[in-house]
């Protein structure tokens, strides 16, 4: 539309007017009423609006026509068809017509209408929706965006749409944490002094946080409930021998093989000598591991039998078997054998589980079984823990992210090492069994006890013989007989003071033993660590480890004098008792004098610095 341009300029410094607002800011509103109206009557507007003065415009101005409307005064005036209002259902019940671009919502065969009925309750005075199959609330929105926009639409409309009390849905839900609460109640043993719990079920220890973490409704139940069970840490026990007190739990299930019975007595084992036959190979093998040893092979079987007919006794010796022959059987018998009688309470391990900070493998053992001991760096500082572990009566469990505890120590231990040196060994240990086998396994006897190991039957029937061997004169704390392997275990990782002490007592040196100064068995000693490559320690500590073995100096010094004339006073080192009618000083003077010619062949007394 055009504004009209009158006679009438605007003052030369104003625009000429563009719109309706310059126009009544120039001429005045009265000027802008009369435009409009001139052009609402001109012809060109008449083909679609019908020319009405504004003070006569219908008081429905504004309004949307429904549908079927006319728009003008006559009859040729067209009519305008429009959409229905959105999400009002359709009132003649046939299916709304998909529109040209329209996006079709396809339903979901698991959330169809009639199953979300079926499954979907709307919380009473509230927008959110109860699910009865997973027994919990949702949202609103989350519900819409789960069984889609159109059915959440149709179920909210639904005359069927189920509701629950908000009152009901608490107790409902109530119901149902206490009833899982139930289980835990039955599952779990808090353990008092800790954050942790024992699960019945699995049978292992469990922090409390992974219970919450597991079942975050019931845990704050059970934790509050007056029957939650709870018994001090350390009444959690390990106790092979069934001797437990009523508020104590009992780690321990019993071992998982069984005897064989007389077919003709059932009240009865199987007697000894069917049993041997029956499970001769792992006999056979046990006689080739111990070699030509017999009085080890009789300490030995008896040592296996004594824990098996003594439920938890714990041995106070322990078997290390060594040697570079490799295939000899060692891990077949003390390895595959022993784990079938054992099974859940054998435990074999390697060096870096001995060396961890963590011993958890410790845990619920019966037999232990150490494989290839053999870091030459650190076994002589691991031996207090390995003697510990054989003797011990209590151990320390450090298991990662778990509480330490004390448990009863029932393990018996056997070492296995293919290395000459595999533990250093006291001369007077009464700890070790020492064997050396000298021969791989025949290959007849290796393929039955193969065989045998599948056979339920001869597992049992090793089991039946170890609970009958004679214990007449054997405990828990019976010597191990010396074996040439230990005794060559012993000489091999003996320290060179000591070696040459031992060999001095002898008289396997190039020394008498006789009496002599502290300085002269000081000065042999470092001769023949020098011609032996033994590493040498000083004279405190040398005569500090010689009292081991009875060799003591003086606490003061003596006069001595030897046959020349020569004379001296030193400590010494008197061996044997002089004679009564020599002076002293003269009986030491003369042995002084023969080691020292043994030592240098000459006139050479060593005297103290």
């Amino acid at each position: 539309m055009n504004l009209e341009n009158n006679n009438e300029q605007p003052p030369a410094s104003s625009k000429p007017a563009s719109d309706f607002n310059d126009l009544h800011v120039i001429k005045g509103l009265e000027e802008v009423r009369r435009q409009i109206e001139a052009a609402i009557s001109s012809s060109d507007f008449a083909l679609a609006v019908s020319p009405h003065p504004f003070a006569k415009a219908s008081q429905n101005l504004g309004q949307m026509p429904e549908n079927g409307t006319k728009i003008g005064n006559s009859d040729g005036d067209f009519q305008l068809d429009y959409a229905p209002p959105m999400n009002n259902p359709n009132t003649d019940g046939e299916p709304e017509p998909k529109g040209k671009g329209e996006i079709i919502e396809f339903e979901r065969p698991e959330f169809s209408l009639d199953k979300c009925l079926a499954r979907f309750m709307l919380v009473e005075g509230k927008t959110e929706i109860w699910d009865d199959y997973k027994k919990k609330t949702i949202k609103s929105l989350a519900f819409t965006k789960m069984v889609g926009k159109s059915v959440a639409n149709r179920w909210q409309a639904h005359p069927k749409r189920k509701m629950i009390d908000a009152d009901a849905l608490k107790k409902q839900i109530d119901d149902q944490n206490a009833s899982d609460a139930t289980d835990l109640l039955g599952r779990f043993v808090h353990l008092e002094g800790t954050l942790e719990s024992w699960d019945t079920i699995n049978r292992e220890r469990i922090k409390n946080i992974a219970i919450k973490e597991a079942y975050p409704n019931q845990y704050e139940i059970w934790a509050k409930s007056p029957h939650r069970r709870m018994i001090r840490h350390v009444d959690l026990v390990f106790d092979p021998t069934n001797s437990t007190k009523e508020h104590q739990i009992n780690i321990f299930t019993g071992l998982e093989v069984t005897a064989l019975v007389d077919p003709d007595l059932a009240d009865q084992l199987l007697p000894l000598k069917a049993a041997y036959d029956k499970s001769k190979s792992f006999i056979d093998l046990l006689r080739h591991l111990c070699g030509e040893e017999e009085a080890a092979f009789g300490w030995l079987i008896r040592w296996l039998a004594y824990p098996l007919q003594n439920k938890g006794a714990k041995m106070a010796t322990s078997v290390l078997m060594h040697g570079n022959i490799h295939g000899a059987g060692k891990s077949l018998f003390f390895g595959a054998v022993m784990e079938k009688i054992y099974t859940i309470y054998h435990k074999t391990l390697d060096q870096r589980d001995l060396e961890s900070q963590y011993n958890d493998w410790a845990e619920q053992v019966l037999y232990l079984l150490f494989e290839e001991i053999s870091n030459n760096k650190t076994k002589h500082g691991m031996m207090g823990f390995i003697k510990h572990l054989i003797t011990g009566s209590t151990l320390s469990i450090h298991q990662k992210f778990l509480a330490s505890m004390r448990q009863a120590n029932h393990m018996n231990c056997v070492f296995l090492s293919n290395h000459t040196q595999p533990l250093p060994i006291e001369e007077n240990d009464r700890r070790f069994l020492v064997l050396y086998p000298k021969s791989t396994l025949p290959p007849d006897l290796l393929e039955r006890v193969a065989r045998d190991l599948d056979s339920k039957e001869v597992i049992q029937a090793f089991y039946t013989a170890l609970l009958q061997v004679d214990l007449t004169g054997f405990d828990a704390h019976t010597k191990p007989p010396m074996t040439e392997a230990k005794r060559d275990i012993i000489e091999y990782t003996k320290a060179g003071y000591d070696t040459f002490v031992t060999q001095w007592i002898k008289g396997e040196t190039d020394y008498p033993y006789v009496s002599c100064t502290s300085m002269q068995l000081y000065d042999a000693y470092q001769k023949w660590s020098k011609r032996t490559n033994e590493h040498i320690v000083s004279q405190k500590r040398f005569m500090g480890e010689a009292k081991k073995y009875g060799v003591i100096s003086t606490p003061d010094q003596k006069h001595w004098r030897r046959p020349k004339g020569a004379r001296g006073q030193t400590k010494v080192i008197i061996v044997g008792v002089p004679p009564e009618n020599v002076p002293l000083q003269d009986w030491l003077g003369e042995q002084i004098d023969k080691f020292d010619k043994a030592f240098d062949g000459g006139d050479n007394v060593p005297m103290p610095l």
